[in-house]
C-alpha cells in the first residue's frame, strides 16, 4: 500500500507539475514581457501571503487529522475558524496595495481572491493528503491546473487583459473545486 501511494502521489504532483511548465511556455509567448512580469510579481507576493497566513493550518491538518479522522468531529470547525480569521487579516495588505496602487484596482482585488482561493485549495488538497486520499488528490491537482491553463487562455483569447485572464484562470476553478468536496465532505 505504501508503494502504491508513492506511485500516486509521485504522478499527482508530477502531471500538475508538467501542465505548469507547459502553461509557462505558452504564456510567455502569448503575453508580452511587462504584462507576464506584472503576472509573475503578483503572483509571487500572493504566494508569499499564501505561506505567512495559511502554511500553520496546512501543518495543524496534518498533524491533527488522524486524532480527528472525520474533519466534522471539530477539526473541520478549527480549521474554518482558523482560515476566516487569517483571511481577514490577509486583507490589510490587500488594502495597503489599493492605496499603493490607485490605478490598478481590479488587479489587487483579484490577487486577494485568488489569496483565498488558493489558500482553501491547499487545505482541502491537505485535508485529501492527510486523510490517504491519494486518487482524489491527484485528481482534484491535475483538474485544477488543467482548467487553469484553459482558462486563462480561453480569457487571453477572448480578449481579456493577459494579466487578468491569468488570474482569473487561476482564480475560478479552486473555488469551485474547495465547494465541492468540502459538501461531499471530505471523508
Amino acid at each position: 500500500m505504501l508503494l502504491r501511494h508513492t506511485l500516486i502521489y509521485f504522478f499527482a504532483k508530477f502531471g500538475p507539475g508538467l501542465i505548469n511548465l507547459l502553461a509557462l511556455i505558452l504564456y510567455t509567448r502569448l503575453l508580452d514581457p511587462q504584462a507576464y512580469g506584472r503576472f509573475s510579481v503578483i503572483f509571487s507576493l500572493v504566494s508569499f501571503f499564501n505561506i505567512f497566513l495559511y502554511y500553520w493550518l496546512r501543518v495543524s491538518i496534518t498533524r491533527l487529522r488522524p486524532r480527528y479522522p472525520d474533519p466534522a468531529q471539530g477539526l473541520g470547525q478549527a480549521i474554518l475558524i482558523g482560515f476566516v480569521t487569517a483571511s481577514l487579516l490577509g486583507v490589510l495588505p490587500f488594502v495597503g496595495a489599493l492605496v499603493w496602487f490607485s490605478d490598478g484596482g481590479w488587479l489587487v482585488l483579484l490577487a486577494l481572491l485568488l489569496m483565498w482561493s488558493l489558500g482553501g485549495f491547499e487545505m482541502t488538497l491537505e485535508l485529501l493528503r492527510s486523510g490517504a486520499r491519494p486518487a482524489r488528490f491527484g485528481v482534484t491537482s491535475l483538474v485544477k491546473s488543467v482548467a487553469a491553463l484553459l482558462i486563462s487562455l480561453a480569457l487571453i483569447e477572448a480578449g481579456y487583459d493577459g494579466v487578468v485572464a491569468l488570474l482569473m484562470g487561476l482564480f475560478s476553478l479552486p473555488c469551485w473545486v474547495v465547494l465541492s468536496i468540502f459538501d461531499s465532505g471530505v471523508k
